[in-house]
């Protein structure tokens, strides 16, 4: 008999024979049937091509798993009778327990049985006739019972009555107690007699019970033999030994037997001076524990398996459990497992299993899990740790499916040696809209460096990808982050972004990318870079071309005693523009530079002091001597020249201007040469004024004034020669003279 791996679709040919003849079946009403643990589940569907009945078991209609039996019958005019029955197939949960089974790339797997039946006992239940008809309790379950025999069938009714009006007499029945029993299987699948179990019949009147009541026939399903009435008449023991059997196979294929879940015993009992009659069902539960084992032992290898069935019966259904161990033992290797299968009541699948192995040189051990339900969801577990001489690997993973479509998975692992640890978690979700999300972590530890990394990817229904990850990486002397960013957009868009910080005992660098592109396929790459030293700080800003190579740098450098700040632009890598600003200090000498294509310098108040200037220009020098080269006009609104001797005493002034002069208060002793220029009247239609700073200067023309003056003083067009003296009575006096 062919083990398959349940949920496999199965086509099954069936040929039936009377006395080794084949007849035709075509011409007949038939009814199929496939019974599984008292589990009968109908075949409509199929085709009948002379004595080969064919049909197909697709995998969506198999719940269990176990020995399936097929029951033929035939319903031709109205009878029933049993054509042929047989043992087909087993459905086991996993594809190692398959036996038999067709090439595993095949997804259908063929089932044909030739079967033949003896002829002496065709036909002889084609008569059926109607035996007495028995009114029941009202609310008590209905009978039809066979008081015949299989080839004459007698049929006698129970037929419950129903309840009465109001005020009415509450009725009479029977109930069996105990109404129903469990049994418990021992390892070798015998039920003990000490849980034999006495059922004794009741009289129930008006809802109160009374006197036992009388046993009139007891009929029995799936029990071996027949039931005997106890001497009372009113009682009946059910025994284990009384149930029937059922025929499988262990894990190797070796037949097996284990008892009935479910028995049953029709009572029909007799009221007192009376011939009415009621029927009761008692029924029997088993819950089956099958051992078996096996032993190989020989000079290369010892062997040893046990295993059990379990079949656990409740109000809610079967509930199927089967557990197995091995023990395999050769010089080189020592294994163990340990699995269960539990298939319970609603169908759903769960398998766990754990094992052990052991060499010379390894350890590993392993658990997993899978579970399978109804509604296809599914869930996988397993974990496994691996140690050897040199490491030791411990992983974990999870897996799971829903009804919608969403599959989550998800794992981490630790791998250790001498010299390294290694961790890493990683997860994985995939939804129906098709949206995926990934995620990473990792740790890796070295004798002398830590890394840290962290990712992450995520893929959108629209079509948009994103990547992010960072990095810590630290070692006795150094550390550094890195960020990353990364996004690509359905409509073509790409958004790159990085960071990275490293520092070691003497230095500390930064930098900042980004590259953008549009839908048009423009392109920014932009780049800022900073780096410190203990003698030195750079900052540095780039952009570059598209194809990569730089088109603009700025940036600052500062030293201990120099400073810069530089701009350059670039073209097919050459510097084609460059401005700079620079100072240096050098033997005690500082030295400033602005050098660059157009010089702007505005402020609102400006000063300069210096020993020397020199200037050079195409319209202005002023060279180390002092010399002025002036191209143009000199324009201003007064003009002082003063002229100094070697001692810087001064000689000499020329006073330029337009009409209004204010002269200043002296110090002591000081003495001004000034020669004052007044333009002509006629050309700009003002005369000179001199004005005193204040009440301690005095004016004291040649001719003009008899006596110094402190007041505006107002001269002809000319040439005047002007002396100040600082007298030493606190007061100026300017002396004027054309």
């Amino acid at each position: 008999m062919k083990r398959i791996r349940i949920h496999n679709d199965i086509h099954v040919s069936w040929g039936i024979t009377t006395n080794g003849k084949q007849e035709s079946l075509e011409t007949k009403t038939l009814q199929v049937q496939l019974v599984v643990y008292n589990k009968v589940i109908a075949i409509p569907d199929f085709s009948i091509k002379g004595n080969v009945i064919s049909f197909e078991f697709s995998g969506s209609q198999q719940k269990y798993c176990g020995v399936y039996t097929l029951v033929c019958r035939d319903t031709t005019n109205g009878n029933l009778s049993t054509i042929d029955k047989t043992e087909a197939f087993e459905l086991v949960p996993h594809s190692e327990e398959e036996q038999g089974t067709d090439n595993p790339n095949v997804a259908l797997e063929v089932v044909a049985i030739n079967t033949d039946r003896d002829s002496s006992t065709i036909g002889k239940a084609a008569t059926i006739r109607v035996g007495k008809v028995y009114t029941l309790p009202a609310g008590s379950q209905g009978y039809v019972i066979n008081v015949g025999t299989i080839n004459d069938a007698v049929l006698e009714f129970g037929i419950p009555c129903g309840s009465d009006g109001n005020n009415g007499y509450d009725g009479m029945g029977v109930i069996a107690s105990p109404s129903s029993v469990i049994f418990n299987v021992q390892k070798d699948g015998i039920i003990p007699s000490a849980q034999d179990k006495l059922i004794r019949m009741k009289l129930l009147v008006g809802g109160h019970v009374m006197n036992d009541a009388e046993i009139v026939s007891i009929t029995t399903t799936n029990m071996v033999s027949d039931i005997p009435i106890e001497s009372d008449g009113c009682s009946f023991y059910i025994r284990g030994s009384n149930i029937s059997t059922v025929n499988t196979t262990d894990l190797n294929g070796k037949p097996i037997v284990i008892p009935c879940t479910q028995a049953e015993a029709y009572v029909v009992c007799r009221i007192p001076d009376s011939d009415v009659k009621y029927a009761v069902t008692v029924r029997a539960y088993t819950n089956v524990q099958s051992f078996y084992s096996t032993l190989v032992s020989n000079q290369r290898e010892f062997k040893q398996t046990f295993t059990e069935l379990r079949n656990t019966v409740s109000d809610q259904g079967t509930k199927l459990e089967r557990y197995h161990s091995e023990f395999r033992q050769t010089a080189e290797n020592i294994s163990l497992s340990v699995s269960k299968v539990k298939q319970d009541v609603d169908g759903s699948l769960e398998d766990t299993n754990s094992r052990l192995d052991f060499t010379a040189y390894s350890i590993t051990s392993t658990v997993e899990k899978n579970k399978t339900e109804l509604n296809d969801k599914i869930e996988k577990a397993k974990s496994e740790i691996k140690q050897t001489t040199d490491s030791i690997t411990a992983k974990v993973e999870e897996y799971k499916a829903d009804t919608d479509g969403k599959i989550e998975a998800a794992n981490s692992k630790i791998e250790q040696t001498a010299d390294k640890i290694t961790a890493t978690v990683e997860s994985n979700k995939e939804y129906t809209d098709g949206q995926i999300e990934k995620a990473k972590s990792e740790i890796k530890q070295t004798t002398d460096s830590i890394t840290a990394t962290v990712a992450k990817n995520k893929q959108d229904a629209d079509g948009k990808v994103e990547n992010l990850k960072s990095q810590l990486t630290q070692t006795a002397n150094s550390l550094s982050s890195a960020i990353q960013s990364n996004k690509e957009y359905a409509d073509g868009r790409i958004d790159d972004c990085n960071s990275r910080i490293t520092q070691t005992s003497n230095s500390i660098s930064s930098t900042v990318e980004s590259l953008r592109k549009s839908v048009d396929g423009d392109v920014e790459h932009l780049q800022s870079l900073i780096s410190q030293n203990a003698s030195s700080l750079a900052v540095v800003g780039n952009r570059f071309n598209s194809d990569g190579t730089l088109k603009n740098t700025s940036g600052l450098l500062t030293t201990a005693d120099k400073a810069s700040l530089v701009s350059k632009e670039y073209v097919d890598g050459k510097v084609v523009s460059a401005a700079e600003i620079s100072t240096m200090i050098m033997n005690g000498i500082s030295t400033a530079k602005i050098d660059a294509d157009n010089i702007n310098i505005t402020g609102k108040t400006m000063r300069f002091k210096t020993g020397e200037i020199s200037i050079e220009s195409n319209n202005f020098t002023l060279d180390e001597n002092g010399n002025i080269k002036i191209s143009g006009d000199l324009i201003a609104r007064t003009v002082r020249l003063n002229v100094s001797n070697s001692n810087d005493v001064l000689s000499g002034s020329l006073l330029l201007g337009s009409s209004i002069y204010t002269m200043p208060e002296l110090d002591n002793n000081e003495f001004v040469n000034l020669k004052l220029v007044a333009p002509l009247e006629t050309r700009v239609g003002v005369t000179p004024r001199l004005y005193p700073t204040n009440s301690n200067v005095f004016f004291w023309c040649n001719g003009w004034t008899s006596a110094p003056i402190s007041e505006v003083l107002v001269l002809d067009n000319g040439i005047f020669d002007i002396v100040g003296y600082g007298a030493p009575n606190g007061k100026t006096y300017w002396i004027i003279s054309k």
